[in-house]
């Protein structure tokens, strides 16, 4: 699925295995851009946690951080347009392709890393226009 949605809160942990630093961040889903896969399983409105392996916890009274490479934190309130997939777990996704598949959303859309020197944030309207179109095409 492709949906805008806006950060409403995030928790850190880890794994089970306590090799690995996760982050769940709770999304409220504002608009479906696309989820022709299964229609109905994503909602405006709905809650979904997406799962990054990155985050900071604090382990024997030492601060540990895993940082993706190039994929900034998303920040509490942040408004993104998200390329998904599912992670074999109810309401938990991934984002598709690392940070290549995150984009901060306002009046203007960035990508969360940089795809190319000097890149530069696109119109909403040009970037939402464009990328409907592109997904028509991947139906």
């Amino acid at each position: 699925p492709v949906v805008e949605g806006s950060v409403v809160a995030r928790r850190s942990y880890l794994d089970a295995d306590e090799a690995h630093i996760y982050t769940d961040y709770a999304f409220t889903i504002t608009d479906i851009l696309k989820n022709r896969r299964r229609p109905g399983l994503i909602k405006g409105g709905q809650s979904i946690v997406v799962r990054r392996e990155s985050g900071t916890v604090i382990i024997n009274g030492l601060r540990a951080t895993t940082i993706e490479n190039g994929f900034a934190a998303f920040t509490e309130n942040g408004r993104y347009v998200l390329f998904l997939r599912e992670l074999g777990y109810p309401n938990i996704y991934g984002v598709l392709a690392g940070g290549r598949g995150a984009f901060e959303a306002g009046d203007q859309i960035a990508p969360m890393i940089a795809l190319a020197p000097g890149a530069t944030p696109v119109p909403r309207q040009a970037f939402l226009g464009e990328m409907r179109a592109l997904l028509k095409f991947s139906e």
